[in-house]
């Protein structure tokens, strides 16, 4: 699977996950849900970093730098932003 579709499959099981473990917990009466929903948040955010390039090991969420600032963004380019990489292509550990 290329890092692409890693990180598009990720968001999906984020998305889907996220809306399906709030709606079960509102069901059940549960308290601070709003606390729940921001570690679910951070949980994912902290998974979906950890899809890299391949080549040079970068977030494929990274999107360059603003100064000395990097800038990421929860969607992805068909290559990687800091070394150029097809990240469509599938690869092999």
């Amino acid at each position: 699977m290329s890092p692409r579709n890693r990180f598009r499959m990720t968001m999906l099981i984020f998305v889907l996950g996220g809306l399906g473990l709030i709606g079960f917990l509102n069901e059940l009466h549960v308290r601070n849900l709003e606390l729940i929903a921001l570690g679910w948040l951070i949980v994912w955010t902290f998974l979906l970093f950890q899809v890299k390039c391949p080549n040079c090991q970068k977030s494929v969420a990274y999107q360059g730098t603003v100064g000395r600032v990097s800038v990421f963004a929860g969607f992805t380019n068909a290559s990687c932003k800091n070394c150029g990489y097809d990240l469509t292509k599938a690869y092999r550990k």
